[in-house]
């Protein structure tokens, strides 16, 4: 039993993604600088073979989870590794590991927003934070995390009014748990904006721009500052 949780301990581990609070549509998103660099980012070895999965794990991600294993390799790679490493067959644990199945899909959610797959992306972000929720219906800064990024995915697709309710509720949990979180709110009040830009409210979009734009200049968020005020500036001209 030590030695299967020392291997699930592995595969989350491995699976587990630097999912900081999408910062600003603008920006790249980065993980956090005390993050190592995920297992995935790393390149194959000079002459090392390629690690394959069993026709058995390919067939379960590929028909039973939807997963194109091909599509996701640098993702995948080391889940295949270890199964040839150690013979654990990622089918058998997803099934029963909740903290397996919440950062499976939500690493394959940033694989696919960082291909531009946004509908794909929000689909799986939302898998993630469903998986989250069967364990415990209270949010945590992990479920209000995942919603921050499912709702700029919505957003990207046009779907302003989902997103904007995943922000609301992302933003109600910073405000509430009182920890000194004034960039996290700041931001979230700037994708309210964009997701009411979005959903054709300009007036909603405005008043969301402007409080975090006041935000941003009480804690000093330049890059914050530069990205919102063209966009206030826009909105008030069409006023």
């Amino acid at each position: 039993m030590a030695n299967l949780d020392t291997i699930l301990s592995v595969i989350v581990g491995l699976l587990i993604v630097g999912a900081a609070v999408y910062v600003f549509r603008s920006r790249k998103y980065e993980p956090p600088p005390d993050r190592e660099q995920p297992p995935w980012e790393v390149p194959l070895q000079p002459g090392a073979d390629e690690p394959q999965f069993s026709p058995e794990d390919r067939k379960f991600f590929e028909e039973v989870l939807g997963v194109d294993v091909d599509e996701h390799k640098e993702f995948l790679r080391p889940l295949a590794a270890l199964e040839e490493a150690q013979g654990v067959h990622f089918r058998d644990l997803y099934a029963s590991n909740e903290d397996l199945a919440c950062n499976f899909w939500e690493g394959v959610a940033h694989s696919y927003f960082e291909e531009k797959h946004y509908e794909r992306a929000a689909d799986c972000y939302l898998k993630s934070l469903d998986f989250h929720l069967k364990q415990s219906t209270e949010e945590t800064s992990e479920t209000a995390q995942l919603r921050c990024n499912l709702g700029v995915a919505l957003t990207e697709t046009g779907r302003g009014s989902e997103a904007i309710h995943q922000f609301e509720k992302s933003l109600h949990f910073n405000n509430e748990c009182g920890e000194d979180n004034r960039e996290v709110i700041a931001t979230l009040l700037h994708n309210l904006g964009w997701a009411w830009e979005t959903d054709g409210d300009n007036t909603k979009a405005l008043d969301y721009y402007e409080r975090s734009l006041a935000l941003c200049e009480e804690i000093g968020h330049q890059d914050g500052i530069e990205n919102l005020k063209p966009k206030i500036q826009t909105l008030q001209h069409e006023k």
